[in-house]
Protein backbone atom coordinates (compact mmCIF):
# COMPACT_ATOMS: atom_id res chain seq x y z
CA UNK A 1 0.00 0.00 0.00
CA UNK A 2 2.84 2.40 0.85
CA UNK A 3 4.54 2.08 -2.57
CA UNK A 4 1.21 2.90 -4.21
CA UNK A 5 0.72 5.99 -2.04
CA UNK A 6 4.30 7.09 -2.65
CA UNK A 7 3.93 6.74 -6.41
CA UNK A 8 0.63 8.62 -6.25
CA UNK A 9 2.28 11.43 -4.27
CA UNK A 10 5.20 11.62 -6.70
CA UNK A 11 2.89 11.67 -9.71
CA UNK A 12 0.74 14.38 -8.14
CA UNK A 13 3.74 16.52 -7.25
CA UNK A 14 5.15 16.16 -10.75
CA UNK A 15 1.89 17.30 -12.35
CA UNK A 16 0.97 19.92 -9.76
CA UNK A 17 3.02 22.72 -11.27
CA UNK A 18 0.86 25.83 -11.66
CA UNK A 19 -0.09 26.19 -15.30
CA UNK A 20 -0.76 29.36 -17.18
CA UNK A 21 -4.50 29.95 -17.31
CA UNK A 22 -6.00 29.77 -20.76
CA UNK A 23 -7.61 32.84 -22.29
CA UNK A 24 -11.32 33.44 -21.96
CA UNK A 25 -11.64 33.16 -25.75
CA UNK A 26 -10.02 29.71 -25.70
CA UNK A 27 -12.24 28.66 -22.77
CA UNK A 28 -15.35 29.77 -24.65
CA UNK A 29 -14.16 27.85 -27.70
CA UNK A 30 -13.69 24.72 -25.62
CA UNK A 31 -17.14 25.07 -24.06
CA UNK A 32 -18.66 25.39 -27.50
CA UNK A 33 -16.45 22.97 -29.45
CA UNK A 34 -15.99 20.01 -27.11
CA UNK A 35 -19.70 19.09 -26.93
CA UNK A 36 -20.15 19.51 -30.69
CA UNK A 37 -17.17 17.29 -31.53
CA UNK A 38 -18.03 14.70 -28.85
CA UNK A 39 -21.67 14.42 -29.94
CA UNK A 40 -20.68 14.25 -33.62
CA UNK A 41 -18.14 11.49 -32.93
CA UNK A 42 -20.58 9.66 -30.65
CA UNK A 43 -23.35 9.83 -33.25
CA UNK A 44 -21.11 8.44 -35.99
CA UNK A 45 -19.79 5.57 -33.83
CA UNK A 46 -20.90 2.05 -34.59
CA UNK A 47 -24.39 1.18 -33.46
CA UNK A 48 -24.36 -0.22 -29.93
CA UNK A 49 -20.82 1.03 -29.31
CA UNK A 50 -20.11 1.82 -25.68
CA UNK A 51 -17.51 4.39 -26.80
CA UNK A 52 -20.14 6.16 -28.88
CA UNK A 53 -22.56 6.18 -25.97
CA UNK A 54 -19.90 7.53 -23.61
CA UNK A 55 -19.02 10.29 -26.10
CA UNK A 56 -22.67 11.26 -26.47
CA UNK A 57 -23.34 11.36 -22.74
CA UNK A 58 -20.05 13.09 -21.95
CA UNK A 59 -20.49 15.59 -24.75
CA UNK A 60 -24.00 16.47 -23.66
CA UNK A 61 -23.54 16.62 -19.90
CA UNK A 62 -19.86 17.48 -19.31
CA UNK A 63 -18.80 18.98 -22.64
CA UNK A 64 -20.08 22.52 -22.11
CA UNK A 65 -18.09 22.67 -18.85
CA UNK A 66 -14.79 22.08 -20.68
CA UNK A 67 -13.90 25.78 -20.71
CA UNK A 68 -14.40 26.16 -16.98
CA UNK A 69 -12.50 22.94 -16.29
CA UNK A 70 -9.59 24.11 -18.45
CA UNK A 71 -9.50 27.37 -16.48
CA UNK A 72 -9.38 25.41 -13.24
CA UNK A 73 -12.78 26.68 -12.11
CA UNK A 74 -14.35 23.43 -10.94
CA UNK A 75 -17.15 25.06 -8.97
CA UNK A 76 -18.52 26.82 -12.06
CA UNK A 77 -18.23 23.59 -14.05
CA UNK A 78 -20.15 21.66 -11.40
CA UNK A 79 -22.97 24.23 -11.37
CA UNK A 80 -23.47 23.97 -15.14
CA UNK A 81 -23.22 20.19 -15.15
CA UNK A 82 -25.61 19.97 -12.19
CA UNK A 83 -28.20 22.11 -13.97
CA UNK A 84 -28.00 19.90 -17.06
CA UNK A 85 -28.29 16.68 -15.05
CA UNK A 86 -31.24 18.05 -13.02
CA UNK A 87 -32.94 19.23 -16.20
CA UNK A 88 -32.51 15.86 -17.88
CA UNK A 89 -33.86 14.12 -14.78
CA UNK A 90 -36.95 16.35 -14.78
CA UNK A 91 -37.57 15.63 -18.47
CA UNK A 92 -37.11 11.90 -17.78
CA UNK A 93 -39.69 12.02 -14.99
CA UNK A 94 -42.07 13.90 -17.29
CA UNK A 95 -41.70 11.24 -20.00
CA UNK A 96 -42.25 8.46 -17.46
CA UNK A 97 -45.40 10.19 -16.18
CA UNK A 98 -46.68 10.70 -19.72
CA UNK A 99 -46.23 7.03 -20.63
CA UNK A 100 -47.69 5.80 -17.33
CA UNK A 101 -50.84 7.86 -17.63
CA UNK A 102 -51.11 7.52 -21.43
CA UNK A 103 -51.37 11.26 -21.67
CA UNK A 104 -50.17 14.46 -20.14
CA UNK A 105 -51.44 16.70 -17.43
CA UNK A 106 -50.31 20.13 -16.26
CA UNK A 107 -47.66 18.73 -13.91
CA UNK A 108 -46.13 16.55 -16.61
CA UNK A 109 -46.03 19.44 -19.06
CA UNK A 110 -44.57 21.74 -16.41
CA UNK A 111 -41.87 19.20 -15.55
CA UNK A 112 -40.90 18.83 -19.19
CA UNK A 113 -40.72 22.60 -19.72
CA UNK A 114 -38.82 23.23 -16.46
CA UNK A 115 -36.41 20.39 -17.23
CA UNK A 116 -35.70 21.67 -20.71
CA UNK A 117 -35.18 25.18 -19.37
CA UNK A 118 -32.79 23.94 -16.66
CA UNK A 119 -30.83 21.94 -19.23
CA UNK A 120 -30.51 24.96 -21.52
CA UNK A 121 -29.64 27.19 -18.56
CA UNK A 122 -26.81 24.83 -17.60
CA UNK A 123 -25.28 25.04 -21.07
CA UNK A 124 -25.75 28.82 -21.15
CA UNK A 125 -24.25 29.18 -17.69
CA UNK A 126 -21.11 27.36 -18.75
CA UNK A 127 -20.74 29.44 -21.91
CA UNK A 128 -21.14 32.70 -19.99
CA UNK A 129 -18.85 31.78 -17.10
CA UNK A 130 -16.16 30.36 -19.42
CA UNK A 131 -16.06 33.61 -21.37
CA UNK A 132 -15.27 35.77 -18.34
CA UNK A 133 -12.11 35.78 -16.27
CA UNK A 134 -12.41 33.49 -13.30
CA UNK A 135 -11.97 34.91 -9.83
CA UNK A 136 -11.35 31.62 -8.09
CA UNK A 137 -8.59 29.16 -8.76
CA UNK A 138 -7.86 25.91 -7.00
CA UNK A 139 -4.21 24.89 -7.12
CA UNK A 140 -2.53 21.77 -5.88
CA UNK A 141 1.13 22.47 -5.22
CA UNK A 142 3.98 20.69 -3.46
CA UNK A 143 4.35 21.87 0.13
CA UNK A 144 7.29 20.40 1.96
CA UNK A 145 6.78 16.67 2.35
CA UNK A 146 3.18 16.67 1.05
CA UNK A 147 0.72 18.57 -1.07
CA UNK A 148 -1.16 21.75 -0.28
CA UNK A 149 -4.44 22.81 -1.79
CA UNK A 150 -4.77 26.57 -2.14
CA UNK A 151 -7.96 28.30 -3.13
CA UNK A 152 -7.43 31.77 -4.53
CA UNK A 153 -10.35 34.15 -4.22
Amino acid sequence: MRPFLLSLLLAASATAQPAEPISTRAAFGLSLGVPVVAVALGATAAEGSSVGTALLIGGIFVGPSAGNLAQGDWSEALVGTGLRVAGAAAVGVAFARAFDANGTDALTTGLAIAGGAAFAAGAGYDLVTASRPTQRRVEVAPAGAGLAIRVGL
